[in-house]
């Protein structure tokens, strides 16, 4: 009878797949909509990290939080906010003007 070798942690792969898969997601979110690669680029920079793959960890991660920066539509989800609180800030510092009545 074969001896089955048991084992509790995982063995590391030779290819790091999960960080080709990061770059390469990364690199596309830079291309291309960054809506739809830098959560996937976000997602497998993760996985590559938590399995050992810190450099292309490392590099997917810098890529998507390009892809970020250069997605006008990303760019709009986090700018528009922003400029809300700031336009508010600025309308409650005014001076109030003579003759107006608060409601």
């Amino acid at each position: 009878m074969a001896k089955i070798d048991l084992r509790l942690t995982p063995v590391p792969a030779k290819r790091p797949t999960a960080g080709y898969l990061a770059v390469g997601f990364g690199v596309a979110s830079i291309i291309s909509s960054g809506l739809v690669f830098v959560p996937l680029a976000l997602a497998f920079s993760l996985a590559a990290l938590l399995l050992g793959q810190v450099r292309w960890a490392f590099f997917g991660l810098l890529l998507s939080i390009l892809g970020v920066l250069t997605s006008p539509m990303l760019l709009l989800f986090v700018g528009l906010p922003t400029l809300h609180l700031l336009l508010h800030h600025f309308h409650d510092s005014l001076p109030a003007f003579l003759g107006a009545t608060e409601v």
